[in-house]
């Protein structure tokens, strides 16, 4: 029995040993380990080189400048009597900033970037035009009445604050004269980059009309702004299918429809029996506006 307490105690003591030297050794590492972070923390700037304390210096209060064949469009003002139709002025500018995507040497800033500016313009257009990295901005509004529609473009220097470029169209409501408005307002840009700031872009490429019928082409536009709200699906799809009947050939129409299908159950919406049926009529309507448009 001696014998065996012999021996736990003498265990014991070797235990406390090890346990005493890995505490010491760990304290040890710890106070070397501060001991070689400390001269990091503690550098001043003055005892840096001339040239790192310059470099710290330029990152801190330079950014870098927007290049000159920059753009954003900001969404278009809806001028509307009832103020009801901001998809359609939402439409318009999407458009033109659409084209203006195409044209080889322009950088364009997102839709989602510069819509966000909707209703701010009071920010000032330099300050909007820092934010978003652009040298120029294209603003403008939108008026219909009855089979008429006007529509208003301005584009600014942001740099300079200065307008280059305005004009006011005045044309009969047809999808035709949408798009060719559309057209001569990039054309405009294009040739105010060239010729006020000497900065070569390319050519303008005509916008594709994806229906000759308006007024399904309105249906779509307040369909498609209303599925990117992620509300009242049933709306949109009710808006859509409509465009679709008005122009059976309409393959965007189709294509936005497969995409409500798609994502409605995950909202809420029981667009078909079940989740399932709804993700089926989803890819049937795909194969719909691929057939009608197969790019």
């Amino acid at each position: 029995m001696e014998s065996v307490e012999s021996i736990v105690n003498e265990t014991g003591y070797k235990l406390n040993i090890v346990v005493i030297a890995a505490v010491f050794l760990a304290l040890v590492v710890f106070g070397l380990d501060r001991l070689l972070q400390e001269p990091a923390e503690t550098v001043k700037v003055g005892q840096l080189s001339e040239e790192s304390a310059e470099a710290i210096s330029d990152s801190e209060t330079t950014t870098e400048p927007a290049s000159s064949a920059t753009i954003a469009v900001l969404p278009f003002a809806d001028m509307s009597p009832e103020g009801d139709q901001a998809y359609f002025s939402d439409g318009i500018a999407e458009e033109i900033l659409n084209v203006l995507v195409k044209v080889d040497g322009l950088a364009v800033a997102s839709r989602t970037s510069s819509f966000q500016f909707r209703n701010r313009e009071s920010i000032g257009i330099p300050t909007i035009a820092e934010e978003l990295n652009v040298r120029l901005v294209l603003e403008g509004s939108v008026r219909t009445a009855g089979e008429t529609i006007r529509i208003t473009a301005q584009l600014i220097d942001a740099q300079a604050d200065q307008h280059l470029w305005s004009e006011t169209f005045d044309r009969t409501l047809t999808t035709e004269q949408l798009f060719a408005i559309q057209d001569e307002i990039a054309t405009a840009i294009v040739n105010a980059i060239r010729g006020d700031l000497g900065i070569k872009v390319g050519e303008t490429q005509a916008a594709q009309m994806p229906t000759a019928n308006v007024d399904a082409y309105q249906m779509f536009l307040k369909g498609r702004s209303i599925y990117r709200s992620r509300v009242a699906l049933d709306e949109a799809e009710q808006t859509l299918a409509r465009a679709f009947e008005l122009d059976p050939e309409f393959a965007d129409a189709r294509a936005m429809q497969a995409a409500i299908y798609t994502i409605a159950p995950e909202y809420g919406y029981a667009l078909a029996p079940s989740p399932r049926r709804s993700r089926e009529l989803s890819r049937e309507m795909a194969s719909e506006a691929l057939a009608l448009d197969p790019d």
